[in-house]
């Protein structure tokens, strides 16, 4: 099983935790770079937090990439 590299075609937000012991970030640091290579639409915010953790703290992030994705609709 692979995670898609290229093919989006909407903006998308990847939120991580630093301290994520479930998902080290050593793990996705290279999939980020290979999407950005391929010019995918993505997002990415660092979070100083767990895997739970990071769900709250990236919120306020979250948000906003979604309401400027809807602005002026």
């Amino acid at each position: 099983m692979k995670m898609p590299e290229k093919g989006f075609d909407r903006p998308f937000f990847m939120a991580h935790g630093l301290k994520d012991v479930d998902v080290p970030y050593g793990l996705t640091a290279p999939y980020i770079a290979k999407l950005k290579a391929n010019r995918q639409p993505v997002t990415v915010k660092l979070y100083n937090a767990d895997h739970s953790g990071t769900l709250v703290a990236s919120q306020n992030d979250a948000h906003r990439f979604v309401r400027r994705l809807f602005r002026g609709r």
